[in-house]
């Protein structure tokens, strides 16, 4: 796993240095991705999950679902509550 992650960043690294010309931004990245992975998986001996892509989904949609649940672009009008266009479907955050 280390070969891949060692590899995925140094072509990362040279599409953003390629395309974007910036060693800053290029760096950035460089230091990024390993201090995420390591975030990740300290976060998940913690909490004694498993590394697979299953976990790491469900994770991210609930925090996704999460978000959007307590942001304010999320929430609409009652105008177009009302304006719901079926039962069953999902329609200003919950499902009618």
């Amino acid at each position: 796993m280390r070969d891949a992650v060692f590899i995925g960043m140094c072509l990362a690294a040279a599409v953003l240095l390629l395309f974007l010309r910036n060693g800053k931004v290029t760096l950035i990245a460089i230091l990024t991705v390993p201090a995420a992975l390591a975030a990740t998986i300290l976060l998940l001996k913690v909490l004694h999950g498993s590394f697979n892509i299953m976990t790491l989904g469900a994770w991210l949609r609930r925090w996704a679902s999460s978000l959007m649940m307590r942001s304010s672009w999320s929430s609409t009008s009652s105008a177009a509550c009302a304006r719901a266009p079926k039962r069953g479907t999902r329609s200003c955050g919950t499902l009618r």
